[in-house]
């Protein structure tokens, strides 16, 4: 259990840091290309920025939730939490 978890939420945080940096590259190329907002180019830019955005936030959520759900499943295993047996 504890290595399945381990795997599961280092692959979380492997996209986390993925998607911080592409939101970091992507920022920095619209800075370094001095494009206007009128250029398609920036358009393009901004919605690839925006993307990645939503994409780091999905995954903000998505570990929280994982973290929480182990902490759960643990707490079970030990007792402290009483099992649901249907």
């Amino acid at each position: 259990m504890s290595m399945d978890a381990t795997a599961v939420i280092g692959l979380l945080v492997g996209f986390l840091v993925v998607g911080v940096i592409g939101v970091y590259v992507g920022d920095q190329m619209i800075s370094a290309a001095n494009l206007s907002s009128t250029d398609t180019l920036y358009t393009s830019q901004v919605a690839v920025i925006e993307t990645f955005q939503l994409g780091v936030t999905l995954c903000k959520i998505i570990v929280i939730v994982s973290v929480a759900s182990i902490v759960f499943l643990l707490l079970q295993r030990t007792g402290l939490i009483p099992r649901f047996n249907a």
